[in-house]
């Protein structure tokens, strides 16, 4: 957890990849200008995922007793903020695993809206027709490496999400 408040910064919840919410990303260096990663924080998703299941028995993510208990909150915002859009630049569906799994893992009505924005867009954006039917394009940031099924199976994992993993803390 050390590693990842390390990157965090505490005041916005941005979690940077290799610095401090520096909104560098491991992402090619040709999709950076078409997919900004504040459109679609997948870092801040990731970390927020990990601090709600990285917990002990002495304090849970949730308890404001936690040291990190305000950040989570002020993460929780900053994706409930970008959740999934039709925003082009905010498409993507590495972004949206980890934020399906980090915010089921917050309350229930953050996971909702989280969850209503998320289904809506995929399901407008899901292939109807010939061979690619029930699939997804590979059009986000990470469509050319993974191609249409590492798009489609992320998108099916995090849909998965709610349905698929208990609440660790209820």
């Amino acid at each position: 957890r050390r590693f990842l408040i390390g990157l965090t910064d505490l005041a916005t919840g941005y979690t940077g990849y290799n610095a401090q919410a520096n909104f560098k990303s491991s992402r090619m260096y040709h999709q950076l200008e078409k997919f900004p990663p504040q459109f679609a924080p997948a870092m801040t998703a990731v970390s927020l995922f990990i601090q709600r299941v990285s917990v002990d028995n002495k304090e849970t993510p949730r308890s404001s007793k936690h040291p990190y208990s305000k950040l989570l909150k002020t993460q929780d915002a900053l994706l409930i903020e970008h959740r999934p859009s039709d925003d082009p630049r905010a498409y993507d569906p590495y972004y949206w695993f980890f934020g399906s799994h980090a915010m089921h893992q917050s309350k229930a009505s953050i996971e909702k809206k989280w969850q209503r924005a998320f289904q809506k867009i995929v399901f407008e954006c899901q292939r109807k027709d010939g061979n690619s039917k029930g699939s997804w394009d590979p059009k986000g940031p990470w469509g050319e490496e993974g191609g249409r099924v590492a798009d489609t199976a992320l998108i099916i994992l995090g849909l998965q999400a709610p349905v698929r993993y208990r609440r660790i803390l209820k």
